[in-house]
């Protein structure tokens, strides 16, 4: 029996809720054991590539030079920009605060729209972009009433991995990229993990990476975040 569209949606956001909102206790997990760009550069290339693959063998034509180009720019600002950075603050600052810093993304979305010539926004979207710019400056001002020891130069990292993600997602929509949406996407994540992985080799990251004392709670949470 065919799934009705409000099931699809509804699980669509079950997926997200879970899913997504797991990755950054997932990455906090992580990163205790196995470096942070190590930790992300694998994760995406192994992902990317399992996705490539699946995408080609049913029947997509590759892509040409101009559309890796472009999944490499996107790829650095999303992946190398954003997520590997997050990784990198999740080290030092709590996981619940991270996702709640990341969450100022939409405020640089409708910014950097807005600068590139789109719609003006409404002054109803202004005031919650506002409203959330508050609440972010109320978890990370110190001596608020925030529980947690915040590391305000991590917290402007993670403000400014939000920026490169906004700004990401929004050159992706102008981008030449391939029609199949999981081609893109797979390519996006080898062009980016492979700018990660030459990030964390520059920086000595795999110099002080042991594998064998890496924990089963490490393992399992870089293989979630490669599946999911």
């Amino acid at each position: 029996m065919p799934v009705s569209r409000s099931w699809k949606i509804g699980l669509a956001f079950l997926a997200v809720y879970l899913c997504w909102g797991m990755t950054y206790l997932a990455m906090r997990i992580a990163v205790q054991d196995i470096p942070p760009h190590v930790m992300s550069g694998s994760r995406f290339l192994l992902a990317g590539t399992m996705l490539y693959l699946w995408t080609r063998s049913r029947g997509v034509p590759p892509p040409s030079g101009k559309e890796w180009r472009a999944a490499a720019i996107i790829g650095g600002f999303l992946l190398l920009g954003g997520n590997a950075t997050v990784a990198w603050a999740e080290q030092q600052v709590p996981s619940g605060l991270a996702a709640v810093l990341i969450a100022v993304a939409p405020i640089w979305m409708v910014g950097f729209e807005w600068a590139r010539g789109g719609a003006q926004p409404r002054k109803r979207v202004v005031a919650g972009l506002l409203l959330g710019v508050v609440g972010v400056a109320l978890l990370v001002y110190p001596g608020g009433n925030s529980p947690e020891n915040v590391n305000l130069w991590r917290a402007l990292i993670l403000i400014l991995a939000s920026a490169s993600w906004a700004w990401g997602s929004v050159v992706s929509k102008v981008s030449p990229l391939p029609a199949s949406p999981f081609l893109a996407t797979g390519m996006e994540m080898i062009a980016g993990g492979m700018i990660i992985l030459g990030t964390a080799a520059l920086a000595g990251q795999f110099a002080h990476f042991q594998p064998t004392s890496v924990s089963w709670d490490a393992i399992l949470a870089w293989l979630f975040l490669v599946i999911f």
